[in-house]
């Protein structure tokens, strides 16, 4: 915005929140079978799943790919997985009911943000964090303010075939990380992006605004 005009002292920057995962424990995956990694969202170009495809296609070892969603990509990412000779590992559910995509995300390693575009936010990774996953996530847009580099997942440079297939191994082979990581980003999320933070920070924008047009308040913001 800065960038295309707009003066730099007149723009707030107002995070998303997320609600509490329903469940307020951390829960391990079982130990008998393969890593699983998720992706969840739109199948569309901008949104990087033949990325992840591609990516997944050099991991070592036997994890599994579970893509919930839909979109225009659809049939070209079951031939692209095909191609690449890992169809067998992959899982197209299509779009899932709230709980069964809950379910799905309980039990995997990691969950995967792989955008190709600059996310104005990515609401998905923060909604996995909260569930204390820890997130694979493309290092472009809103994305680097969810992620925590190392401590509550992984960036990769965008398009990134080989970085992207070794963060999916690091996690793969280290649950203990990635379970240290899912914590740290349950609490990250916890403490900064509560709806009641929200709300508060919202409040505080508009009686800045109110207070330079010469307005009064509206009051106080009661905790939930």
């Amino acid at each position: 915005m800065v960038a295309s005009g707009y003066r730099a002292d007149n723009i707030d920057v107002l995070h998303n929140f997320v609600l509490p995962s329903a469940s307020s424990t951390v829960e391990t995956p079982p130990v008998n079978i393969p890593p699983v990694f998720v992706y969840c969202g739109r199948l569309q170009p901008n949104k990087g799943a033949q990325w992840l495809i591609r990516a997944f296609s050099q991991t070592a070892g036997p994890s599994k790919l579970i893509i919930a969603g839909s979109g225009t990509m659809e049939q070209e990412l079951k031939h692209l997985a095909s191609r690449v000779g890992i169809a067998g590992r992959i899982e197209f559910t299509g779009w899932l009911t709230e709980t069964d995509l809950q379910n799905v995300i309980r039990e995997s390693t990691a969950v995967v943000v792989p955008s190709l575009w600059p996310e104005p936010f990515g609401l998905v990774a923060l909604e996995a964090s909260a569930a204390a996953k820890p997130v694979i996530a493309s290092s472009a847009g809103g994305l680097t303010e969810i992620v925590k580099h190392g401590k509550t997942g992984l960036l990769v440079n965008p398009g990134d075939d080989a970085g992207l297939s070794a963060a999916i191994d690091h996690l793969a082979a280290n649950p203990g990380v990635a379970r240290r990581m899912g914590v740290e980003g349950k609490r990250w999320v916890e403490a900064e992006f509560s709806l009641h933070k929200h709300l508060n920070r919202l409040h505080e924008i508009y009686l800045e605004t109110i207070n330079q047009s010469g307005g009064t308040g509206f009051g106080t913001i009661p905790a939930p």
